[in-house]
């Protein structure tokens, strides 16, 4: 999470364009295992997620650059925060539900240990 924060806030201040989150998260792992398979709905439901992140986060860029007060923006910072947050709550569910329960129920307790070194990654 505080290296997905760190790449937001390197976008927010122009420093690294927002697709890069996406490309540093591809690169660290294997092409084949980037693959997911998620219904539309499942798929609509994320992308206006991040639209509505990214459009807060032009609002951050807006706020800087009418100088609004440090409190206004922390305040608009804050919010960016909470709605990743809601991002990844959302793919850790999507994830539970369509590939850790059912490894478990076909026997596959390797899927508590993948889970966990995911969440041992993304909990920097």
């Amino acid at each position: 999470m505080d290296a997905i924060m760190q790449n937001m806030n390197d976008a927010a201040l122009g420093n690294e364009p927002l697709s890069g989150i996406a490309e540093g998260a591809a690169a660290s792992k294997n092409v084949s295992e980037d693959v997911e398979e998620r219904s539309s709905a499942q798929l609509l439901g994320l992308k206006h997620r991040l639209s509505r992140i990214e459009g807060q986060i032009r609002g951050l860029h807006g706020m800087l650059d009418r100088e609004l007060r440090c409190a206004e923006i922390l305040v608009q910072s804050s919010a960016v925060i909470a709605a990743m947050r809601g991002f990844e709550r959302e793919i850790v569910s999507q994830h539970l539900r369509g590939h850790v329960a059912p490894a478990i129920r076909a026997g596959d307790d390797r899927a508590i240990d993948d889970f966990a070194d995911c969440l041992r990654r993304s909990l920097r």
